[in-house]
């Protein structure tokens, strides 16, 4: 996670999207593994993708700020 964040940070959007679709495998059930994914999504501009990474967030924690920030991320999307 912390070397996707790094990539993220810097701008580098699909490198860091492989890290989170990794860190996403390893901790299926992490909504911030999740969240993170669909935020390098966005940048990279694969719609579907964020879409399906936000919405697994939110499932996965419901009412959190975790949850707030993928709704906001899945309303740019729309």
């Amino acid at each position: 996670m912390d070397n996707g964040i790094a990539l993220y940070r810097a701008g580098w959007y699909g490198p860091a999207l492989a890290r989170f679709r990794q860190a996403a495998a390893v901790m299926p059930d992490s909504p911030y593994a999740h969240l993170w994914w669909g935020r390098a999504a966005v940048q990279a501009q694969r719609a579907d993708e964020a879409r399906g990474a936000l919405e697994r967030a939110i499932a996965l924690a419901p009412g959190t700020e975790v949850a707030r920030q993928a709704q906001a991320l899945l309303q740019q999307l729309d």
